[in-house]
């Protein structure tokens, strides 16, 4: 997908008469002030909680009574209206540990970057993760990686309470 000779992305630019993008090792490649390495990276890893998210969404949508939804039709309210007032606030639970999860696991992202481009090119796709493991594992500097994970943990403390703030419900069904 992301070769720069033989990926099916380029064959598409080739197609329209673009230039060909080396997808992970080019520094100077960026889109909105953002490296394509982090672009490229940033979508393998949507693509992987994708599936996850979808089926935990399709399951609280199921879980939606359909009394209420026909209640709310009968009193004279459209799809829309059906959708906003009706569903998303009792979804909003699910929405809430969707949210949680998803931001959890994506600062805990590690293997697809490491795969991919292992924080090049030029250190434009290194994550918090990936410099602990390398100060840890290849550098031998345990108590950095020590420090860096402590300060990882109050980061993703920090975001998971501003999220349930947000989010949280005063009432369920």
């Amino acid at each position: 997908m992301y070769n720069p000779q033989a990926g099916w992305i380029n064959a598409i630019i080739r197609l329209f008469g673009g230039t060909p993008v080396s997808w992970l090792s080019d520094p100077r490649a960026g889109f909105g002030g953002v490296s394509v390495a982090m672009w490229a990276v940033i979508l393998a890893y949507l693509w992987q909680d994708y599936g996850y998210n979808m089926v935990i969404f399709i399951a609280a949508l199921q879980g939606v009574p359909q009394e209420l939804k026909d209640t709310a039709m009968i009193d004279g309210a459209n799809r829309w209206q059906t959708f906003t007032k009706i569903t998303v606030p009792l979804i909003r639970p699910t929405m809430l540990f969707v949210c949680v999860m998803t931001m959890l696991s994506s600062f805990q992202v590690f293997d697809i970057i490491q795969v991919m481009t292992d924080g090049n090119p030029g250190n434009q796709t290194q994550v918090l993760m990936l410099d602990i493991y390398k100060n840890a594992f290849r550098y031998q500097r345990l108590g950095w990686a020590a420090a860096e994970s402590f300060v990882l943990f109050l980061l993703v403390m920090g975001v998971t309470i501003i999220q349930m703030r947000l989010l949280r419900t005063e009432w369920e069904y």
